[in-house]
């Protein structure tokens, strides 16, 4: 708000949003492909990242509730030392009837998004749900396979000749790149934001007031909120999966956006809060890392996109999506996707709308790769985090370097007056 004008009008707005999973220009450059952490893996084995995968490997199976599996005999405890491919195999086959389960049965009451935290028995329910039944087979029989993977190399003591050749084994390789896959996921819903709400009202927008809110967007005094907010929070996923209250780590260490046009982005270009504006070790600024692919429904009509969606719904294999949370992200787009796959048209080029957008990255810590990973165990951040004056000061630098020497054009004070 403009606290220097009548009723503090209002400058401008953003919010953060949960980040979406698979953005390539975005993981390229953190570094976390599977790909080239497994390059990067291959020329520097260590004996820090043989521990951390079994680290990953162990803590990922005790986050899954197993007391029905065990009393259904679809998991013994002896499997986890000596996992088997038939276990595996039955537990694959478990999760599938489970899932048909779900969509021939699903109640939506049963798998509501508002949670009741307090009640101790909730997270049992839900992990008992044929949804989350079907997760946990899945991830369990995943989870041991790649152990299986890997246990004649990092088991039971890990170390650097062993990671070295689990990676030169075709199982093992597959396994450890899995590891890194679910390290992406866990950071991506918690530690990653998307800035999806960015922008100035007029008069505002006339004297840059969005490369204001972009900076505030992005200031300690939004990374402290987010995690007072969400520190006590249990994820929803990983508690119903967990039968039990599962609390991830609520840094904020990214957040990435995309502009509204395509080509370009006055608002973010040339974004930037210095050192010496936070006292801090690095500049806080946005980075151009290159243009989306371009996926969505925004090509088709909405007649279309409703007979897609109608078709999918349809099928002779029911509704397999069902647009309930836990069922996994943007049911409308995989609505349409199954619908367009049904017609047994390509459905890879066809939700291809070609408008690409610029991808914009702001990196708030110096150790971003181990500390998403989970190798790091704190974020180091570029600015204090004690910090209390941070928003005045990001305040005084949007001044000095884009208001006053933007209020000197008279065309640009003539659109405020109009505004």
């Amino acid at each position: 708000r403009d606290r220097a004008a009548s009723n503090h009008p209002i400058i401008g707005i953003a919010a953060i949003g949960s980040s979406i999973v698979q953005i390539k220009q975005r993981d390229k450059w953190i570094g976390w492909q599977s790909s080239e952490l497994l390059a990067e893996l291959d020329k520097n084995p260590s004996l820090r990242m043989a521990r951390w995968v079994v680290q990953r490997l162990d803590n990922a199976i005790s986050e899954i509730y197993v007391d029905d599996l065990v009393r259904d005999g679809f998991y013994w405890p002896s499997l986890l030392k000596v996992p088997t491919a038939e276990a595996i195999l039955s537990l694959r086959r478990e999760a599938k009837l489970s899932r048909r389960n779900h969509h021939r049965y699903i109640r939506r009451s049963e798998l509501q998004k508002s949670i009741p935290v307090n009640d101790p028995d909730v997270w049992r329910v839900r992990a008992e749900s044929d949804l989350f039944r079907s997760k946990r087979c899945l991830a369990l029989a995943s989870l041991l396979e790649s152990r299986m993977a890997v246990r004649r190399f990092l088991y039971p003591s890990a170390s650097r000749a062993g990671l070295k050749r689990a990676l030169g084994d075709s199982e093992g390789r597959k396994a450890i790149a899995d590891v890194i896959r679910r390290a992406k996921s866990e950071a991506v819903g918690t530690e990653i934001g998307d800035l999806t709400v960015c922008g100035a009202i007029a008069p505002y927008n006339s004297l840059l007031g969005g490369k204001l809110v972009s900076m505030l967007a992005v200031s300690p005094w939004v990374v402290k909120t987010y995690r007072e907010r969400y520190v006590d929070y249990s994820s929803i996923i990983a508690s119903s999966v967990a039968g039990r209250p599962i609390r991830r780590r609520t840094n904020l260490v990214f957040i990435g956006t995309t502009p509204l046009c395509g080509s370009g982005s006055s608002q973010y270009n040339r974004v930037k809060i210095p050192c010496h504006v936070l006292n801090g070790r690095q500049p806080i600024e946005y980075r151009n890392l290159g243009k989306s692919l371009s996926y969505g429904t925004s090509q088709f009509s909405e007649r279309t996109v409703s007979a897609l969606v109608y078709l999918s719904e349809q099928s002779r294999a029911g509704v397999r999506v069902n647009s309930i949370f836990g069922e996994g992200v943007n049911p409308k787009l995989r609505k349409v996707r199954d619908g367009i796959d049904l017609l047994g048209w390509p459905a890879e080029s066809l939700m291809r709308h070609g408008r690409q957008r610029i991808v914009y990255g702001v990196n708030l810590v110096t150790n971003l790769l181990p500390y998403l990973l989970g190798s790091d165990s704190e974020p180091e951040y570029v600015f204090r985090r004690n910090i209390s004056d941070d928003i005045p000061r990001i305040a005084e630098w949007w001044i000095e370097r884009w208001l006053i020497p933007r209020s000197k054009s008279e065309e640009v004070l003539a659109d405020v007056a109009i505004n």
